[in-house]
């Protein structure tokens, strides 16, 4: 059985890897899913509390963080060791209910362990689903008297969603495993015949239940599913009198915008390519003009949206920016809504978006919670760590420059931008990432860059990356950043260098450059400060965002919390002149 079974997983992972390249269309628009008989019991944590759970920390000095917020139940402790996979238990339920069907969505934004525990009847003896996606498993597990046995188990790909179902039917001696409506394991075992249902959690920063339901029984039955907006739209790229919009779709299809000065369907720009991810570019736009504009794929039509296009010869701009919203969507959540109160551009994130840039899902940690933003403001953002150079980069954003879309420069306005990936300078021995040593292509590219009459007339010059040369936080300081990147920052006259990675805010100054560190976004905060220097003077401990306005040569800086409070204010002024000696 196992065998079919991978071969059903493999033939899925190779149908979603074809739709998401853009070459085949869609094989069907039908899926085999559940229709459930006689409800047990339910959770929908909806009640902020976990009246009716029971927790178990296998590790006694690391405890978990079960808890509810807006209608999930969270563990993002961390607690646990990988090395034996013991982490943290919470349960429910009634030992001796016997057969039955437990069905949940999980959000499982961390790349460790987490479980689905059923037929629980104590802490040595259960069922357990075990997956992990930076280990490449997923396996049914038989935990009788401490001891683990292996079931069966799929160890050939990782599971590419952060959101997902999964279904277990535990029904007399046979249990049936299905994610997202795939059967995965179909096991005969009957050590336990009844026993409570519950979760599971190992070195997690974030697994969140949607809801939890137990049914008596269940049967397939086959549904039709829709062509659909499965991201997006987004903004990428209003730059001079163009625009970049881009949307995904569960199957591949045509591609069209419409757009015009007014609600109405004047302009459309279109393409008949089928494809899943869709990138149309508009030009020759009216400069400092609103334009409306939808998407259109088939016979499916978003509602309208609005951008607006650069002003040629304004000075004045503001822009959001902030990085690390990983693993915590709620938390993200609250960050774009906290800066949807301001007026602003443009926003730049400084990376780590996702927790595992491998898996296809975007949408849980990143384009979900930024939704309400990207449909009328364009998002920007530098490669960090945890997009671990996948592919998926490359995919979902659209750089001003397609020979190296990792590493990119465009003006705006009386700015020059310069994004850089740097990820290695914190990992050199991940060879995945790029280099950005001297005489690396990414170096040269980087003095060039610098060194342009597009640098050196700029009133502003910022350069953008994930790795800091600067911190006073874990991890521990990143030398090759302080030996490649900040000699040049001097030389060449950079006002600002941003970064994140450290999850917390940290601002310094040095030979006139301004180093801030703005890693708030949802993450897991940082360690609170562990390292002392003469150049970072401010550091906060808070999710946080950060709005910088710019008017000509003078520039507004403001960092502001989750509650919108201001934290820390800067005034500069540019160092254009200094520029113009080199």
């Amino acid at each position: 059985m196992i065998n079919n079974i991978k071969i059903l997983f493999i033939s899925f992972l190779l149908t979603l890897l074809s739709i998401c390249l853009s070459q085949t269309n869609p094989t069907h628009e039908y899926t085999t899913s559940f229709q459930f008989i006689d409800l047990i019991w339910e959770d929908d944590f909806e009640n902020n509390h976990l009246n009716h759970w029971t927790i178990y920390d296998e590790i006694p000095d690391e405890p978990s963080n079960w808890h509810v917020r807006r209608g999930y139940l969270i563990d993002d402790s961390d607690s646990g060791t990988k090395s034996k996979i013991r982490g943290t238990h919470i349960t429910t339920g009634d030992v001796r209910w016997r057969d039955y069907v437990i069905t949940t969505i999980v959000s499982y934004t961390d790349d460790d362990y987490i479980g689905l525990l059923f037929r629980y009847q104590d802490k040595n003896n259960y069922y357990r689903l075990l997956m992990s996606s930076q280990m490449q498993i997923i396996r049914l597990d038989k935990v009788h008297e401490g001891e683990i046995s292996i079931l069966d188990s799929f160890d050939e790909e990782e599971w590419p969603e952060c959101t997902f179902t999964i279904t277990v039917a535990a029904l007399k001696d046979t249990l049936t495993i299905y994610l997202n409506d795939i059967e995965f394991f179909h096991v005969q075992d009957s050590q336990f015949r009844h026993g409570k249902v519950g979760f599971f959690t190992c070195s997690n920063k974030g697994l969140f239940c949607d809801y939890l339901r137990i049914y008596k029984n269940y049967q397939l039955v086959s549904i039709h599913v829709p062509l659909k907006f499965q991201t997006g739209p987004y903004l990428q790229r209003v730059l001079n009198d163009e625009a970049v919009i881009m949307w995904r779709t569960n199957y591949p299809a045509s591609s069209c915008v419409d757009y015009s000065l007014q609600k109405t369907a004047v302009n459309a720009l279109e393409s008949s390519n089928r494809t899943r991810i869709h990138e149309i570019e508009l030009s020759d736009l009216e400069p400092g003009s609103s334009y409306y504009y939808r998407i259109r794929s088939d016979s499916i039509t978003s509602d309208w949206y609005s951008f607006t296009t650069e002003s040629p010869n304004d000075t004045a701009f503001s822009f959001i920016l902030y990085g690390d919203n990983q693993t915590n969507f709620l938390t993200h959540r609250d960050i774009v809504s906290a800066f949807q109160q301001h007026t602003f551009d443009f926003i730049i994130s400084v990376g780590d978006v996702v927790q595992r840039g491998h898996s296809s899902d975007w949408n849980t940690e990143f384009f979900n919670p930024l939704a309400p933003a990207i449909k009328y403001k364009p998002v920007y953002a530098a490669i960090g760590n945890h997009e671990l150079n996948a592919r998926y980069f490359y995919d979902y954003y659209s750089t001003p420059d397609s020979s190296h879309e990792n590493y990119y420069s465009f003006s705006y306005e009386n700015c020059f931008f310069i994004f850089i990936d740097n990820p290695i300078n914190a990992y050199p021995d991940k060879k995945f990432y790029t280099d950005i040593s001297p005489g690396s292509p990414q170096y040269s590219w980087l003095v060039s860059q610098l060194a342009s009459e597009s640098a050196r007339t700029a009133d502003w010059l910022i350069v953008c990356g994930h790795i800091p040369c600067y911190n006073v936080s874990h991890p521990a300081p990143y030398p090759n950043n302080m030996k490649y990147l900040v000699p040049l920052f001097e030389k060449y006259g950079v006002d600002i260098y941003f970064a994140g990675h450290n999850h917390n805010y940290q601002r310094g100054f040095a030979n006139g450059v301004t180093y801030i560190v703005s890693g708030g976004g949802g993450g897991k905060l940082s360690e609170r400060k562990i390292y002392t220097n003469d150049i970072i003077t401010v550091m906060h401990r808070k999710h946080h965002y950060c709005k910088i306005d710019v008017l000509g040569k003078e520039l507004s800086f403001t960092m502001y919390d989750i509650k919108n409070q201001a934290l820390d204010k800067l005034q500069l002024t540019s160092r254009y002149s200094e520029r113009n000696q080199y």
